[in-house]
C-alpha cells in the first residue's frame, strides 16, 4: 500500500510539514544515453535535493545501453539499492520509449504477436499472408467479400459472397493485415493488444526479468510499473462516403470466434454495417456489440492482464491510456477508458501541453473512487518548453490535485541532452534548467497536499452515465455522422464544465463496469453513494444499466434525463427507458437547467465579484 500514512486516525503535524516519500512526485528520468552506474547514482541523489521522493527509470530515445541488458539491469539495481539506502522510491517503467506491449520488439518479432487490424476496401490485394503455429504472422488475408449497392454516398444494401459468387453491387474486400516492422519498434512491431497470450509474453519477458533483477524490493521501495498509451489499431472510417476507398479497424485473428461466441453471431455478415449508413435496424446493434466486444478484449487482453499479473508480484499497475480526454480518441484508439482502470493498482493520465482536459481526469478519479483505489497518477507537465514558469507548474498541479491526482510524474528530467536527446518534449525538470534546486518549493506544496487528499473519503452525491457507447453508434462514415458525433462531444464537454465549475463534485458511472460495482445498497456504486444521477442525451443503454436506475428510483435516489430519453436498449429499439424516463424529472440539455438541479448538491457555494466560474473544488470527509 503506497499510502500507509493516510490510514491513521489523523494526520499529523510532523508529516504534513515533511512528507515522506510516498506523498511528493516522481518525474520521467529519461534514460537516453549510455549508461553508468555511478552516474545513474549521482543523478538520483539530485532528485532528493530537488524534493522529489522518486523516480521512475525511462528507457527514452538515445538509450545506447542495450534495453533489458545486463548493464541496463545492473543500473537499475544500483537505483534500487540507493533508493532504498536513502528514503526515495524506485519506479519501474515497462518498456523501450512508447507505447507499451512490444518489450523493446522482444516479443514481437515473432510475427504472430505483431498488431494487426481488419482493412475494408474497394480495392483487391494480393494475398501474401504468411502463418505460423496457426496465426498469421504476416501479409494480409482475405477475410470475406462483399457486393455493396451504393448511391451518393449511402448504402441501399448488401451481401457477403462466397468463393466466385457474382453479386450486383461495388466490390469490398475485408483483409486481415498484420503491421510490417517499423524503426519506431526497433524493426519488430506493435503489439497486437486484442490478444492476451501476446500481452502474456510480454508480462513474462518485462515483469519477469525486473523480478529476477530486483524483485526483491518489489511493494517495498519499488511501488509500481508505469505503462504507457497502450492503443489498439486505431478506428478509421471512410474518408468520403461517395467515394469510398478503404478504412481500417482493430482485429484480431480469433475475432470473429469470440464474437460468435459471445453473441451467437458472425460478424463478418454485417460487416459493412460498420462502413456505410443505411436503413437496416440492424445497423446500430452491430455496431454497438463490435464496439463493446473490441473495447473487452482490449481491456482484457491488456489491462486486466497486466494489472492481476502486477498485483500478484505485490506491484500496482500504474501509467496511462492513449488518447484519453474526448469521445471520438478515446474511442478510436482504446474504446472505453473507464473500462481500462478496473484491475489498475494506480490508475493514471497524462496532461501535456498545458492542457485542461476536465473529462480525462474525471473518468479515472471516478473509478478510483467508486473501486476505492488508494490514488490517482498524473504524467504532467510535458511539451511546456523550455520558457515555462514557476506559475504555470503551481497551477496545473493545482487543479490537477483538485480533480484526484496524488502521484505526480512531471516530464521530464534529461540524463543527457546529447544529440536528439534535448529535443525531447522539454523542459528538462532537472539539473539542466538553472532553477532546478527552486523546484522543492514547488514539490512542499504537493506533498503537503497528498498528505490530506490521500485521506477519507470525498464528498458528492451526484453521478453522470457516460456517453460513449451511445457515441460508438456514431461510427459509419468519416462525414456521414459528423455533424452528430460534434453534438455528441459538445454535450459531454459542457456538462463536465458546468457542474465543475458551479461547485458540484460527480462521478461517471460507467456501463461496462457497473454490473460489478452492484452491492445491496441500492444507490452505491462501488464504495460510492448517489443521490441523484442525471442521464445525458444517451442513444442507447444497457439493460444493467437501466435495471440498476430503476432500483436507485425505488430506493430514494433522483434520476434525470437531460436532453431526450434513449431509445434503444442495447443497439436494439426499445421502449423501456422512455418508460421508466416518464416516472423520472426530464429536462432539456442547457446550462441553467442544470445548474437548477444541482443547486442543494453543491458541495461549495462561491460568491465573487470576478466570474467563480474559474474555480474548481473538492472536500473529503476525513474521521
Amino acid at each position: 500500500m503506497l499510502y500507509e500514512k493516510s490510514k491513521t486516525d489523523h494526520l499529523t503535524d510532523a508529516l504534513f510539514k515533511e512528507p515522506t516519500c510516498e506523498y511528493r512526485g516522481a518525474p520521467f528520468w529519461s534514460w537516453n544515453d549510455e549508461l553508468e552506474e555511478e552516474e545513474c547514482v549521482r543523478q538520483a541523489h539530485i532528485f532528493r535535493d530537488m524534493g522529489f521522493g522518486g523516480y521512475h527509470m525511462h528507457p527514452r530515445s538515445g538509450l545506447a545501453t542495450p534495453y533489458l541488458g545486463d548493464k541496463f539491469n545492473s543500473c537499475v539495481r544500483a537505483c534500487v539499492e540507493d533508493a532504498k539506502a536513502n528514503g526515495m522510491l524506485a519506479w519501474l517503467y515497462d518498456e523501450d520509449r512508447y507505447p507499451s506491449g512490444f518489450a523493446g520488439g522482444a516479443v514481437t518479432k515473432d510475427g504472430r504477436f505483431r498488431r494487426r487490424g481488419l482493412l475494408f476496401t474497394s480495392k483487391k490485394r494480393k494475398e501474401d499472408a504468411v502463418f505460423s503455429e496457426g496465426r498469421q504472422c504476416g501479409g494480409k488475408k482475405l477475410l470475406a467479400t462483399y457486393a455493396v449497392k451504393l448511391c451518393l454516398g449511402k448504402c441501399f444494401g448488401y451481401k457477403r459472397l462466397a468463393a466466385g459468387e457474382k453479386g450486383f453491387g461495388k466490390r469490398f474486400y475485408a483483409y486481415l493485415v498484420v503491421d510490417e516492422p517499423t524503426d519506431q519498434f526497433n524493426q519488430a512491431g506493435y503489439v497486437d493488444a486484442l490478444c492476451k497470450d501476446a500481452l502474456t509474453a510480454f508480462a513474462d519477458y518485462t515483469f519477469g526479468t525486473y523480478q529476477k533483477n530486483v524483485g526483491a524490493e518489489f511493494g517495498k521501495t519499488i511501488p509500481a510499473i508505469f505503462t504507457d498509451e497502450p492503443q489498439m489499431k486505431f478506428y478509421s472510417m471512410f474518408k468520403h462516403a461517395i467515394c469510398p476507398k478503404e478504412a481500417m479497424i482493430p482485429w484480431t485473428d480469433d475475432f470473429a470466434m469470440s464474437y460468435q461466441k459471445v453473441f451467437g453471431s458472425d460478424i463478418l455478415d454485417r460487416l459493412p454495417e460498420l462502413f456505410f449508413e443505411m436503413n437496416r435496424p440492424s445497423v446500430k446493434r452491430t455496431r454497438y456489440l463490435y464496439h463493446t466486444h473490441r473495447t473487452e478484449r482490449f481491456a482484457e487482453a491488456f489491462s486486466d492482464n497486466l494489472g492481476t499479473r502486477a498485483a500478484a508480484l505485490g506491484l500496482a499497475l500504474t501509467g496511462h491510456l492513449m488518447e484519453e480526454p474526448t469521445l471520438g480518441s478515446q474511442s478510436r484508439a482504446v474504446g472505453e477508458t473507464m473500462r481500462h482502470y478496473k484491475e489498475f493498482g494506480l490508475p493514471g493520465i497524462d496532461m501535456l501541453c498545458g492542457r485542461h482536459e476536465y473529462t480525462t481526469a474525471k473518468q479515472t478519479e471516478s473509478v478510483v473512487r467508486q473501486q476505492g483505489k488508494e490514488g490517482m497518477l498524473c504524467e504532467l507537465y510535458g511539451v511546456s518548453r523550455w520558457v515555462v514558469e514557476f506559475g504555470k507548474f503551481k497551477e496545473e498541479g493545482d487543479w490537477l490535485a483538485c480533480l484526484g491526482v496524488t502521484a505526480r510524474v512531471p516530464h521530464l528530467s534529461f540524463y543527457s541532452m546529447r544529440g536528439e536527446a534535448k529535443r525531447d518534449y522539454p523542459p528538462s525538470i532537472f539539473y539542466q534548467s538553472p532553477w532546478y534546486l527552486k523546484f522543492k518549493m514547488i514539490e512542499d506544496h504537493f506533498a503537503r497536499l497528498n498528505t490530506a487528499l490521500t485521506r477519507g473519503k470525498a464528498v458528492n452525491d451526484v453521478a453522470v452515465i457516460h456517453p460513449i457507447e451511445s457515441y460508438f453508434l456514431t461510427f459509419g462514415g468519416e462525414k456521414s455522422n459528423k455533424k452528430m458525433r460534434a453534438r455528441q462531444e459538445a454535450r459531454f464537454q459542457d456538462l463536465a464544465n458546468w457542474l465543475l465549475f458551479s461547485g458540484c463534485d460527480f462521478d461517471y458511472i460507467s456501463e461496462s463496469l457497473l454490473p460489478s460495482q452492484v452491492t445491496e445498497d441500492a444507490l452505491a456504486v462501488g464504495q460510492c453513494r448517489y443521490k441523484k444521477i442525471f442521464v445525458p442525451a444517451l442513444t442507447t443503454m444497457r439493460r444493467t444499466t437501466l435495471d440498476y436506475l430503476v432500483r436507485f428510483r425505488k430506493a430514494g435516489g433522483e434520476v434525470v434525463f437531460l436532453g431526450g430519453v434513449p431509445s434503444m436498449i442495447e443497439g436494439v429499439a426499445s421502449d423501456d427507458v422512455i418508460a421508466f424516463a416518464k416516472t423520472c424529472k426530464t429536462l432539456a440539455f442547457e446550462k441553467q437547467e442544470v445548474l437548477g438541479e444541482i443547486e442543494d448538491h453543491r458541495v461549495v457555494t462561491l460568491t465573487s465579484e470576478c466570474k467563480p466560474e474559474k474555480y474548481l473544488t473538492t472536500l473529503r470527509e476525513d474521521n
